[in-house]
């Protein structure tokens, strides 16, 4: 489904978003950055948040639809993606819990080429607030992060909410990925959710926590190294965004 024939309602209703043209149905509240990447990097939220185009990066017309889409470009640290970087006081710190977030995009793999330091990944997402990354895993067509798990014993807490295998099997079609996130120290008070293409596709809960992040990329993964994919209509938020 391309973004200019089918638009898609974000995280159950809230967004209508379609490329070249974007549709808000609810309030922007909790908005902490917004960049369409229709031509540039600018942050359209109003808290100019602007990212930096690195070399290797560009920005092209969308396959599908109006507008222009950014292009990243596999390559090793600090090349081929945005780099935009937030303030310290939007990334909660390990395992905090009461944090609350959401975040949503448009993403187009171009081919299976995964990045330099893990071929079997490619980098979407570096370092949004409170998770590691937002990446593909070529292995199994579908989408990753990184959080920490209080149940998990031991020193190493990491654990891996992902899409259903085989989610997201396609290049040269557009995905709208989007998720939730509302970290607790146990129980089931908070969790983690997947949206793909407007629907829930996975949900994690009991005492799922934040991990230390910082140094927000758009196109790339939380070491900075970049992927062949594109990219538009990036949302970050403080706040669970509900139907």
């Amino acid at each position: 489904h391309g973004m200019k024939r089918s638009p898609l309602y974000l995280l159950l209703g809230l967004f209508l978003l379609s490329m070249g043209a974007m549709s808000p149905v609810s309030s922007s509240q909790g908005l902490i950055g917004y960049w369409p990447l229709n031509g540039d990097a600018l942050d359209y939220s109003g808290n100019d948040y602007h990212g930096t185009l690195l070399s290797g990066a560009s920005f092209v017309p969308n396959p599908e639809g109006s507008g222009m889409v950014l292009q990243t470009q596999l390559g090793d640290v600090d090349f081929g993606h945005v780099q935009v970087g937030l303030p310290s006081s939007l990334h909660p710190g390990h395992q905090v819990a009461g944090f609350q977030g959401s975040g949503s995009l448009w993403v187009r793999f171009d081919d299976r080429v995964g990045m330099q330091h893990a071929a079997d990944w490619q980098g979407v997402l570096g370092n949004p607030p409170g998770l590691l990354y937002v990446n593909r895993r070529l292995g199994h067509n579908s989408i990753y992060t990184m959080v920490q798990r209080v149940e998990i014993s031991g020193s190493n807490k990491n654990f891996w909410p992902q899409t259903p295998n085989g989610s997201t099997p396609d290049e040269d079609v557009w995905y709208h990925l989007a998720w939730t996130f509302h970290s607790h120290y146990q129980g089931n008070e908070g969790h983690f959710r997947w949206y793909l293409n407007g629907l829930p596709v996975a949900e994690y809960t009991n005492g799922v926590q934040t991990r230390n992040t910082s140094n927000f990329r758009i196109g790339a993964d939380y070491t900075g190294r970049s992927s062949n994919i594109k990219i538009a209509e990036v949302r970050l938020y403080d706040r669970i965004l509900e139907s």
